[in-house]
């Protein structure tokens, strides 16, 4: 499979400003045809991406920032996996931020994780722990959590999930993690996963992602793709980011 490069708009743009972000990733993925590109937009602006271009590239996708752990009903505000079904190949689950503002819990997460599935929605399940490791094994919190995360499902299940690495001493504070630590990271959890379920599973990285440090981290024979967050609003930066991780493929 291609490794990836998923950009992260949060709760930001306007409609103008969020069509003219889309059209720029667009044509930055199809100057990168080993790579898949994919944004993830404020659920308002989906829509109006997906009606503006008659025909998207085979490796450009869009992608959900969040989705409810409930099929349909009275849940105002909620948007439901199966309304997005065919608009979103891919929807977050278990970011920090989702984790902290709305109480997403291990519970929760495991919810939509079988919501997404069950309309044919590849999760990406976003963990990190909360302190940069000091010696040579990682914080047992990073697995714990994960342990809840995957609670109730499946291998098979967990085996068609990407997990995104973002460390949260690093998202959003100009201090990535070492490419050398984010490898390392990347094993202990693939393994970790390995051991316990059986299953292989790619593992993409986020944190403070730019294009000062995307080839550098796209050095890193097991990291299969990259999570971009406040680069990924200046079309110029991240087409660069998409550009030096591409050049590494």
């Amino acid at each position: 499979m291609k490794r990836m490069v998923i950009g992260n708009w949060k709760m930001n743009l306007t409609l103008p400003e969020a069509m003219a972000l889309a059209q720029g990733s667009i044509k930055a993925a199809e100057k990168c045809h080993g790579l898949e590109i994919a944004i993830a937009p404020s659920h308002v602006w989906l829509m109006p991406i997906k009606d503006s271009v008659r025909m998207l590239p085979p490796n450009f996708s869009l992608v959900s920032q969040a989705v409810s752990q409930w099929p349909e009903g009275a849940y105002t505000g909620d948007i439901a996996a199966k309304q997005l079904k065919g608009l979103v190949t891919y929807s977050l689950v278990g970011h920090s931020e989702r984790r902290q503002y709305h109480h997403e819990n291990g519970k929760v997460v495991s919810e939509q994780i079988k919501q997404l599935l069950n309309q044919g929605i590849t999760p990406i399940l976003c963990f990190g722990e909360m302190g940069q490791a000091t010696q040579h094994t990682f914080p047992p919190q990073i697995t714990i959590d994960l342990r809840h995360d995957l609670e109730g499902l499946k291998p098979e299940e967990i085996k068609q999930c990407i997990f995104a690495y973002e460390p949260l001493w690093a998202i959003g504070t100009g201090n990535p993690a070492s490419p050398d630590y984010v490898a390392k990271a990347i094993v202990h959890v693939k393994n970790w996963v390995s051991e316990k379920y059986g299953v292989h599973v790619r593992i993409i990285y986020g944190g403070s992602v730019t294009e000062d440090n995307a080839g550098a981290l796209g050095s890193i024979r097991e990291l299969d793709g990259l999570l971009v967050g406040g680069a990924s609003l200046q079309i110029k930066r991240f087409s660069q980011i998409c550009s030096d991780f591409c050049s590494i493929v």
